[in-house]
Parts: structure tokens; sequence; C-alpha cells
């Protein structure tokens, strides 16, 4: 994985968690829905999904030949990259976490993904150069390919419960390093603490321990 301290078996597709770093994953075969910040996504054959620092990935359902080729890296790890003037990718991943895209693409992407794996693994005094510089070029490809898609399947908030919880996941991500209490959030929403528990069980069916 691109960031030695994130080991991919802390992470489990079985039940809601967030995660305090990025999520790539590049769907091989099989299906499945997964929640994203209370939102509900598929996620199929020639499809790719972005997890963003501490958002909620929420499994749904899966088949059971789902497959997914996974990368995982801290966002610190890449925060000092050169990337493109004006690049929004992660505005863009924000508002469609997954996109499906043509075989010729995937076969790209399974093949580059396999390359970083390589290089993080080399026993290399570079190991760590050569893994950020493909990672830039890993997330320009991304960022272009999210910047194609980006009007399809947008889902909007179709409610004042989950315009809350949509407000409450931004704040969270701008804020999650320094911020750890649910009243700070509250506060910022100009609601109180209970109301927004209350609203934050009410989407997700469930209490959320990440506060």
């Amino acid at each position: 994985m691109a960031d030695s301290s994130q080991k991919p078996e802390h992470i489990s597709f079985n039940h809601p968690f967030t995660f305090d770093g990025i999520i790539f994953g590049i769907c091989l075969k099989g299906s499945s829905r997964i929640k994203i910040n209370f939102k509900e996504y598929e996620i199929t054959k020639n499809s790719i999904f972005t997890i963003l620092p501490n958002q909620i990935l929420e499994p749904v359902d899966r088949t059971d030949d789902f497959f997914v080729e996974v990368l995982l890296f801290s966002f610190d790890f890449i925060s000092g990259l050169a990337l493109p003037k004006d690049f929004d990718v992660i505005t863009n991943i924000a508002k469609q976490p997954s996109v499906t895209i043509d075989e010729k693409d995937m076969q790209d992407l399974i093949g580059f993904h396999s390359f970083i794996v390589k290089a993080y693994n080399r026993n290399d005094y570079f190991r760590e150069d050569i893994t950020k510089s493909l990672l830039q070029v890993l997330l320009t490809i991304i960022g272009a390919i999210y910047a194609e898609k980006k009007e399809e399947g947008t889902v909007k908030p179709t409610n004042r419960s989950e315009e809350i919880a949509e407000q409450f996941v931004k704040l969270l991500m701008e804020h999650h390093k320094t911020e750890r209490s649910a009243s700070f959030y509250a506060d910022k929403m100009c609601i109180t603490t209970k109301y927004l528990s209350g609203v934050l069980k009410k989407i997700t069916g469930k209490p959320i321990n990440i506060l």
C-alpha cells in the first residue's frame, strides 16, 4: 500500500467505518452497494471508487464474487504533490465517489495500480519518492476521469435531514484533525448536539462512533 502506516487488514467492508486517509478502489468483478456519507452508490465491474479522509463508508450488500483492488494512503502522504492548476478532483470526487469507466481505461488503471504496489514494496532508498511520483500521475488520471463524468449520477440532498448530514460531513473533513466533539459541529450548524445526533442516527439507522 502507498502508506505503510495504513494496513489493508485494518479495513473491513462488513460494517460502517471511517478511515483517516484516502481509499481508491477498482472493481474487477461482481457488484456491491455501499453508502458513502449516507448516500447509496452501486459499484460494478469496470467501476472505480474513491473514499476521501473521514468519509463514512457503510456496506449495504454485495455479490459473492465481488472483488476489488484497493490502494490506501494518508492525505498527508500526498499533500505536497504538485497537481495541475485548477485541479478540482476533491470536489468532483465528493460529488460522485463512484464512476464507471471503459474497459481500456480499466486495464490501464489495473496495470498502474500493480506498478505502484510493486514500487512501494521495493527495498529501495528512493522508494517513497518513487511512490509519490507515481501517485501524482495516478491522481491526475483519476482527476481527469472524474472531471469528465462529474455530472453523471450526482445525488443531491432531498430533505432537511440529508442536508444536515451533508453539511456535517463537509465540516468533519475540514476540522477532523483538531475538533472531535459533537458540540463543535452542532454549533457550526446552529443546531443542538442532541438534534445533530438524532439526525445522523436517523439517516444511518445506527449510532456513529466517529466523534
